[in-house]
């Protein structure tokens, strides 16, 4: 399934991130979107290894980047544990 464009919701090519229909370059919300899931991920880790407050921090840091659905309910999660 091709990505779909946040600006007009037509196809992006997925080697450039370019919409094939507005033209809008989206290379760096999907870099944002990475680097934040990458956060979430070495949060999830460090919550298993025990370190709450770094965890805490790998979260919020993770919601600078892409503050979605999942961040935030984890990000209210581990600052209520």
């Amino acid at each position: 399934m091709a990505a779909r464009c946040g600006l007009c919701r037509g196809s992006v090519d997925d080697q450039t991130a370019i919409c094939r229909r507005c033209g809008a370059d989206l290379g760096l919300v999907w870099q944002a979107k990475s680097t934040a899931n990458a956060l979430v991920t070495s949060a999830i880790g460090t919550l298993a290894q025990g370190d709450l407050d770094k965890a805490r921090h790998l979260t919020s840091q993770a919601a600078l980047y892409h503050n979605d659905f999942f961040i935030r309910h984890l990000n209210s999660f581990l600052n209520h544990s």
